[in-house]
């Protein structure tokens, strides 16, 4: 043992540096000593083996989770290590910056080149004055013709005002199912740390976001020869079908659940809190669906929606006891004339599936192994229908 008794390993910051002192009355003395910082889990900043107990790493502002890792040895050469943690020291950073992912690969690109970039794996910023598209891919090596490539959306983010933007959903799942993965950032919630959730709708200097994404996706099929995978839930859920109805020529099919189907009718405070900050629109008399109107959002899905490339299809999950079930899935599925009862749980809808099911307590995705099944099935070209069946099967023997 080369830890003698408690050890303290100590973790405080100023506006320069942050400051790592290690207890010394509990360390056996000429050891080797080297620190890792760590920002949200992932190193930051490395000091090799020395003799100092005290060190300090530059601060540079990016907000985040810090802790350092301190790694004991008796002799630089010697292999038996001993590892502690400090404890974790919260840094308010600024509401968007691009350096929380400098553990990534980082591509500043003009938005004019979302038809002809070099992929690789990292974070693309496609830029044109006030427009910042921000994507994240993983796993470009297997993006090759005939392969499937993940598309996710996210939701609401919680404490916003504590976090930093952009913010990348659905990449501990691609790595999980093995596949590529193409992460899109709400331009939105990234303007403002005031904003959770901008539904991927667009902002005033951006309102045309989601035809420059779709400009992105359709050119990224077109030049791999791929097919997508979009999913998301909630507000990522309603992205996700806002994305898949303007796709023309790229093959696609879309995973959601419990999603948002007309911004109006979700809570007032986030569609105002949205208004406000993204488009400038304060609180006034006016109905919040004329206002959302009236900023040019496109908003309510359940008037004229439609595929624009007919062979794609919607996987539909809706947990029964979520408010969402009355508000929005039955209004959505109701505006379809050929809806085809197939079991109690599960209706046809154009080429579509809906599925209501019990599977917790109110507003809950599915879980993810429920989640990660499905989204295999989808990469392995099964039967969205065939696929959903299997998943009543499997909930309702779980």
């Amino acid at each position: 043992m080369i830890l003698k008794g408690s050890t303290i390993l100590s973790l405080s910051k100023d506006n320069e540096y942050f400051f790592v002192s290690l207890d010394a009355v509990s360390v056996e003395e000429e050891c080797f000593y080297a620190f890792y910082l760590l920002r949200d889990g992932v190193r930051v900043d490395v000091k090799w083996y020395g003799k100092s107990k005290n060190i300090k790493f530059k601060n540079e502002g990016v907000g985040g989770r810090y802790q350092v890792k301190a790694f004991i040895k008796k002799t630089a050469c010697e292999d038996n290590v001993e590892i502690i943690e400090s404890e974790i020291v919260r840094q308010d950073g600024f509401f968007y910056d691009l350096r929380i992912f400098s553990a990534h690969d980082l591509y500043k690109l003009p938005l004019s080149s979302v038809e002809n970039f070099i992929v690789n794996d990292g974070v693309y910023s496609f830029v044109e004055e006030n427009k910042v598209m921000d994507v994240m891919i993983s796993g470009a090596e297997g993006i090759q013709e005939g392969s499937t490539v993940l598309v996710c959306f996210t939701g609401a983010v919680t404490s916003r005002g504590e976090k930093t933007a952009p913010f990348f959903s659905g990449i501990g799942i691609a790595k999980k199912l093995g596949a590529p993965l193409i992460s899109v950032a709400d331009p939105s919630v990234s303007l403002s740390k005031n904003i959770s959730l901008g539904w991927y709708a667009g902002h005033g200097k951006f309102c045309d976001f989601q035809n420059e994404l779709c400009k992105f996706l359709e050119s990224f099929a077109n030049r791999f020869g791929v097919r997508f995978v979009i999913f998301g839930g909630s507000g990522g859920g309603f992205a996700s079908l806002s994305c898949i109805s303007r796709l023309i020529k790229s093959e696609a099919v879309a995973f959601v659940w419990n999603p948002q189907t007309s911004i109006s009718k979700y809570s007032k405070e986030f569609v105002d809190i949205y208004l406000d900050n993204a488009f400038l629109i304060d609180k006034s008399d006016t109905s919040t669906y004329d206002k959302l109107n009236n900023a040019g959002v496109l908003h309510d899905l359940t008037v004229n929606y439609g595929l624009r490339n007919s062979n794609n299809s919607i996987i539909y999950f809706q947990n029964k006891s979520d408010w969402h079930t009355e508000s929005h899935a039955h209004p959505f599925i109701k505006k379809f004339d050929s809806l085809e009862k197939i079991t109690n749980n599960i209706k046809l809808f154009n080429n579509s599936i809906y599925f209501e099911y019990n599977w917790g307590e109110g507003h809950v995705p599915p879980s993810e192994k429920i989640i990660l099944y499905i989204l295999q099935r989808l990469i392995e070209r099964k039967k969205p229908l065939d696929i959903v069946l299997e998943t009543e099967v499997i909930l309702k023997n779980s």
